[in-house]
């Protein structure tokens, strides 16, 4: 039997994940940092070869979103990770907190990914070109 440690004794600190292993839910939703601390890019720098991954609700992204735009919800993207393509990945939302977290665990498991300052409204309000999937001049919910 062992004896309990004194109070105050440090406990050894786990192991960090390796820079690959995919970010699980927890990593999504906790301990990531803010849209102030990961890289952000703006609409007049959007480079055009970029993937714009869209991580918005599916009923979002119908209503308005950028031609060509990967949808990909922030809930699902740890196991849909494999669908985003390689190279420099454009995150947006509406307007940045969830692509925050969103190119924050895209970072986190390695990838080149960069937030759109704005999002969706920035873009919609800066009169770039929008689509709606619903038949219904695109939006911005």
């Amino acid at each position: 039997m062992t004896s309990p440690e004194p109070a105050g004794t440090p406990r050894p600190t786990p192991p960090s994940a390796p820079a690959t292993a995919v970010p699980g839910p927890a990593l999504l939703r906790t301990g990531v940092p803010g849209p102030d601390r990961v890289p952000t890019t703006t609409l007049d720098t959007v480079d055009p070869d970029a993937v714009l991954l869209d991580v918005r609700e599916p009923a979002e992204f119908a209503a308005g979103h950028a031609p060509g735009a990967l949808l990909i919800p922030l809930g699902q993207l740890a196991d849909r990770l494999g669908e985003v393509p390689a190279g420099q990945v454009v995150v947006t939302c509406k307007r940045g907190g969830r692509a925050s977290r969103a190119t924050a665990a895209l970072i986190a498991a390695g990838r080149d990914a960069v937030n759109l300052d704005g999002g969706m409204q920035g873009w919609s309000d800066a009169g770039r070109p929008m689509v709606s999937d619903t038949g219904s001049d695109p939006s911005i919910l």
